[in-house]
């Protein structure tokens, strides 16, 4: 392989978006708890994208062969052969190591007990747990509320914070409908690895509603982070109401043409991104 071929490899082991998104949420949690901004909000990050880069590769790595049967994940590097499963591996436990000895090092005890947690969780409770029940996405979401949490234990915030709790409930919300969105653009993907099939349990006009209510469950759950002492800057807060409206209006477009899956995941993602986005600018303000 040549050097670009390689670095293209290891981005789509590594789900480098996504790992950088999970990073971001890190960084997220760190500025809400030290409301400033300084180099320390470096280290949980970079820490949670080793971490998320690494689960990501040992989650293709067990996965490997159903993810050769689905249209979404069979161009990954493992099943055309483009990364052998035992290098895939190696990486994968390498990169989370690492990211844990990082943690332990510079982020505290709690920080490190919450990355634990999440390779636990992703690598074992949940990728287990796909293969027996179409809502494995809801238990699953827990996952999704690490990466803040990872962030403000790190900063100093206390772990039983109400603030935390609030943000990580944003986190969790989103978590579900980013899932059931992306598989009812797929929706003969689960059924040909062998997966259960949420899209063939609740029917796809049915599901996308459900989604809906978790994204306007997310939607109320962001916008009442005020109560917790978060975003209380009226300019911001307002940026963000302005946000919640614009998807609210893009979604009930959709409502009568629910086949436009990709609008409603593409939209609640842009929306926790602007709501992550707007925290860290607070905390510099």
């Amino acid at each position: 392989m040549t050097g670009i071929a390689t670095v293209q490899a290891l981005a789509r082991l590594f789900r480098l978006r996504l790992s950088l998104f999970v990073a971001l949420s890190a960084a997220t949690g760190h500025a809400a708890a030290a409301y400033r901004l300084g180099w320390e909000i470096l280290l949980p990050s970079l820490a949670c994208v080793l971490l998320a880069a690494g689960s990501s590769a040992l989650n293709q790595w067990q996965e490997r062969d159903r993810d050769g049967q689905m249209s979404r994940t069979r161009n990954r590097p493992i099943p055309t052969g483009v990364i052998a499963p035992n290098q895939a591996l190696a990486v994968a436990f390498a990169l989370i190591v690492v990211a844990i000895a990082l943690l332990a090092a510079c982020c505290g005890a709690w920080a490190t007990l919450f990355g634990i947690s999440a390779v636990v969780l992703y690598n074992g409770l949940y990728t287990w747990m796909k293969r027996w029940t179409a809502f494995a996405a809801v238990p699953g979401a827990v996952i999704g509320a690490l990466g803040p949490a990872i962030g403000w234990v790190a900063a100093g915030g206390a772990p039983q914070s109400p603030a935390l709790l609030a943000i990580a409930m944003v986190f969790f919300l989103w978590q579900v409908p980013h899932f059931w969105l992306l598989s009812l653009n797929y929706p003969a993907d689960y059924r040909d690895a062998g997966y259960p099939n949420v899209v063939e349990r609740m029917g796809g006009d049915r599901l996308y509603r459900v989604g809906l209510i978790w994204i306007a469950c997310t939607a109320v759950a962001t916008l009442s982070l005020p109560l917790f002492g978060l975003l209380n800057s009226g300019v911001l807060y307002l940026v963000l109401c302005g946000f919640a409206a614009l998807l609210g209006g893009v979604l009930l477009r959709t409502v009568r043409r629910p086949i436009r899956y990709r609008v409603g995941f593409t939209s609640v993602n842009m929306f926790v991104l602007a709501t992550m986005i707007l925290l860290i600018v607070e905390s510099g303000l």
